[in-house]
């Protein structure tokens, strides 16, 4: 049955989709003119009192904005990285801070092109068309980003199980190789993930006996949902902890948000992709008890829109379409003092698909400038093998110094334990992190996927 799956998968790998993709990319494209030429017309503020544009935003605005974080490990994705298993074991550091840099940038030239365009003096219908307009460009900056972060895990689940390398290469019958601006440049395009120009992980990993199949299955396909699904849990805490900006909210929904949208596109399109691929491997191994695909769309729609972040994120974008207020907060219980926020991602590990509810709790404390951010939770499975572990945070800062601790531990014992510090100065920090895994737990297998310890340098600017 594993030889069965495997030749579906190489039958896969290389099929153009249908063209009813790009029907669809077209009308997309149509519409663009439309909502350009819309937010023309818009009548402009009278500013010809003003000296600067910017004034019509309030000061705070800037101070919401993520500052640009250069770690130490960024340009580890892009290296060769032949059979060296601590480079790749870092690389997923480094698509952490490659992301941050485009969730930084996209949301500061956004606020950047507001401010220009004094957007605050404008009415509703300006700010909905702004977003449809320059928010959509920035919609496909993040998205890009995200899908080089989701391709070079597949990667890594690909070193990880055979020591190989992979590249990009087209989904037509030619199977050509390209190289990083060319993907650059087709994603951002299309918008897309599946046309048959665009660019996909590839690897020699199906030319391999069953049983070493039977375990890259589940691990490859999941790899790079589980990586987008990670991060937009790390964005979450950012805004449990603080609030955030409005132009900030892209990178997070669009990460939280891929695995519930792929999914769907599977189980109801035309295309069988990572989720379809997945689910099935997950059938040869444990039947009829593995969860559907429609029942997987429904957990990641669940986890999409069900969480404080998703939640205050959405009605964030709507007072700033309404009122041009830019400042979004999570929906939290408010308990006082302190607020109560709620998180539920969802993951597709090799062994199990899991839910890992989170509580998180933003309190105040004597000692600490800023209130402290305190989260327990658990991982457990829906479906496949048994097993869960739990999951504890902290986060505080002390005058200028701040501290973040995660630990993942299951009932063996195999642990999972992330340290990072910063220094802040007035508009920079300095910064270092270490991940520390003793075992294989689900948190470890996605921050440290070689079980390798990794330590990584950071600076960072608000500029």
């Amino acid at each position: 049955m594993l030889t069965r799956l495997a030749s579906r998968v190489r039958r896969f790998a290389l099929p153009a989709p249908p063209p009813a993709q790009h029907g669809r990319l077209g009308r997309l494209h149509s519409l663009f003119p439309l909502f350009v030429a819309l937010f023309a017309i818009f009548p402009h503020p009278d500013l010809s009192h003003a000296e600067d544009l910017s004034v019509a935003a309030p000061s705070v605005d800037s101070q919401l904005l993520p500052p640009l974080e250069i770690s130490a490990l960024l340009l580890v994705p892009f290296l060769d990285k032949g059979n060296d298993p601590a480079l790749w074991n870092m690389t997923r550091r480094g698509l952490d801070n490659e992301l941050s840099i485009s969730t930084s940038v996209g949301a500061r030239l956004l606020n950047f092109a507001d401010e220009r365009l004094a957007m605050a003096e404008r009415g509703p219908l300006a700010r909905l068309a702004f977003l449809l307009t320059l928010g959509q460009v920035d919609a496909r900056f993040q998205y890009t980003h995200s899908v080089f972060g989701h391709e070079e895990a597949h990667c890594i689940a690909g070193f990880a199980v055979y020591r190989v390398d992979c590249r990009f290469t087209t989904r037509d019958e030619a199977n050509e190789e390209l190289d990083w601006p060319e993907v650059y440049w087709n994603l951002w395009t299309t918008f897309l993930p599946k046309a048959d120009y665009g660019g996909v992980a590839r690897d020699d990993s199906y030319e391999v006996d069953a049983d070493v199949f039977d375990f890259f299955s589940p691990r490859g396909f999941g790899e790079g949902l589980n990586y987008q699904m990670s991060y937009s849990e790390t964005l979450a805490r950012d805004l449990y902890a603080s609030d955030q900006h409005v132009f900030w909210s892209q990178a997070f929904l669009i990460n939280r948000g891929f695995l519930g949208g792929y999914a769907l596109y599977d189980a109801y399109g035309d295309f069988n992709g990572d989720t379809y691929l997945y689910i099935e491997s997950m059938r040869e191994r444990f039947g009829d008890d593995a969860l559907s695909i429609e029942a997987l769309a429904a957990l990641g729609t669940l986890s999409a829109f069900s969480s404080s972040a998703s939640l205050g994120l959405l009605a964030g974008l709507w007072d700033y379409i309404a009122e041009g207020d830019k400042q979004v907060r999570a929906l939290g219980l408010d308990l006082g003092e302190a607020t109560l926020f709620w998180d539920l991602p969802v993951y597709i590990n090799p062994s199990a698909i899991t839910v890992a509810p989170r509580l998180y709790l933003r309190t105040p404390l004597a000692a600490l400038s800023d209130p402290v951010l305190l989260g327990i939770g658990f991982e457990t499975p829906v479906s496949g093998d048994p097993g869960s572990e739990a999951f504890f945070t902290a986060r505080g800062r002390l005058g200028a110094f701040e501290m973040q601790s995660t630990l993942s531990i299951d009932a063996d014992g195999d642990r999972f334990l992330s340290l990072e510090g910063r220094y802040n100065f007035d508009r920079s920090f300095i910064g270092a992190s270490l991940d520390l895994p003793s075992g294989v737990t689900f948190e470890s297998s996605r921050r440290a996927p070689l079980s390798l310890m990794v330590v990584n340098l950071s600076l960072g600017y608000a500029f």
